[in-house]
């Protein structure tokens, strides 16, 4: 039976401390499997790490709820990605469950909530600092640049593939996830046209106001428009396509040619990636606008959908 695999990994003091009782409860743990727990084992060496440098923690059992909180506030702030952050506080909760007696840690989704908590009093003081652009120069940022734009929508127009070029254009402008670009109708974009607002269902079902009286997005939507008629109400999706297939190619489209238009051939460019552009430009714009970061921050959050300002802040530090 294969068994965990033990290696120090450089650490010392308080942080190898750590480490070492870490193996200890996870070499014996026997819920799921071998790979999940190999998963949760690796995921926990950055947190030890963490822990035993900042609090100089020698002992798991002293753990508690602020260092976890700790550990995700700094991992944001260090450009960590959300599902990578929460998927190694799953691991922490493995953790606990193999070490004998009570704790005092709560669930994760406890623990979201407390973290929500205390960014909302944190962002009494917000500054623009804390949302610095780490993944520039990387290759790991999901944002489109400018230049990639450009030879993207216009390698989408060389091939004929106006459905592209289009929908390139409505995600960047109006901040539209796929689901959302491709569930527009002709009734939606008349509204919108009309009262500059961009009325719209997103994720989990919410319903949100995508603000439309910009010059650029007012010339996207008229292009929308102009893309439906009595038989085909949808401006994405043809009258004899299903959904599901016109949203895959596009995204089909992207996966095939990104490196045509991407500014270095390991940029994995997608389309929700234009959200993290659409988030970045509008912050700057109402910044400037405003002179206030803060409310920058929670405009934008209302405008993506989000409603809290650390998931917000996860695109604009990419």
């Amino acid at each position: 039976m294969r068994q965990l695999v033990y290696s120090d990994r450089g650490k010392s003091g308080s942080a190898l401390q750590l480490w070492q009782q870490v193996y200890k409860y996870m070499r014996n743990a026997n819920a799921g499997s071998i790979t999940t727990r190999e998963s949760h084992f690796n995921k926990l060496s950055t947190f030890c790490d963490f822990v035993g440098d900042q609090f100089r923690l020698q002992k798991l059992d002293k753990l508690n709820n602020k260092h976890i909180l700790a550990y995700i506030d700094e991992s944001f702030k260090s450009g960590v990605s959300a599902s990578q952050v929460w998927n190694t506080v799953s691991a922490i909760q493995y953790l606990i469950r193999q070490m004998p007696g009570d704790t005092l840690i709560a669930e994760t989704r406890d623990i979201k909530t407390k973290y929500i908590e205390q960014q909302k009093k944190a962002n009494i003081t917000f500054e623009r600092s804390s949302i610095q652009r780490h993944y520039i120069g990387t290759g790991k940022n999901p944002s489109w640049t400018d230049s990639e734009l450009e030879r993207g929508t216009q390698l989408a127009i060389d091939m004929k593939r106006y459905d592209v070029a289009l929908s390139l254009q409505f995600g960047l402008t109006l901040g539209a996830r796929l689901h959302e670009t491709f569930r527009q109708n002709r009734t939606s974009i008349e509204k919108a046209l009309q009262f500059g607002v961009l009325t719209t269902k997103g994720k989990g079902g919410l319903i949100r106001d995508i603000p439309a009286s910009s010059t650029a997005a007012q010339e996207v939507l008229r292009m929308a428009y102009n893309q439906t008629n009595g038989q085909n109400e949808r401006p994405f999706v043809p009258s004899d396509q299903q959904t599901h297939k016109a949203m895959k190619r596009i995204q089909n489209w992207i996966y095939n040619h990104r490196e045509k238009f991407a500014d270095r051939p390991d940029r994995k460019l997608t389309y929700h990636g234009l959200r993290h552009t659409y988030a970045q430009r509008e912050f700057e714009r109402i910044e400037r606008e405003t002179n206030n970061p803060r409310e920058a921050l929670l405009r934008v959050a209302e405008q993506m959908g989000h409603h809290r300002a650390w998931i917000t802040k996860v695109y604009l530090s990419s």
